[in-house]
């Protein structure tokens, strides 16, 4: 029992003091494309795809782009039609409140 709870301090403390950190290659990027959202916010992610393309020359799959903008504070928001009354086009529409004013 003694032997395990060594060797699992010894994997915790490697996994500790790992010294690799990988860094995306958008890293080096990341100024000019939250100032190019932030101007022009992406309709898609496809889109957000294609500018970061554009405007970096690195290629990258939707999953990596959702998980770059995130990390950059931006966030997915959605977007819904917003309700209109609908207008009185019918010739046998009763007729409204405003036509049966008087002016005195």
């Amino acid at each position: 029992m003694r032997e395990g709870r060594r060797n699992c301090r010894r994997e915790l403390d490697a996994l500790r003091k790992r010294e690799y950190q990988p860094t995306s290659e958008l890293a080096a990027h990341a100024d000019a494309i939250r100032l190019s959202f932030d101007q022009q916010p992406a309709r898609t992610i496809a889109e957000a795809c294609q500018r970061i393309e554009e405007l970096t020359g690195v290629r990258r799959q939707p999953t990596q782009v959702r998980r770059f903008l995130k990390g950059l504070g931006l966030k997915w928001q959605r977007v819904c039609a917003i309700p209109v009354p609908p207008k009185n086009t019918w010739t046998n529409t009763p007729p409204t409140k405003l036509s049966f004013a008087t002016s005195n």
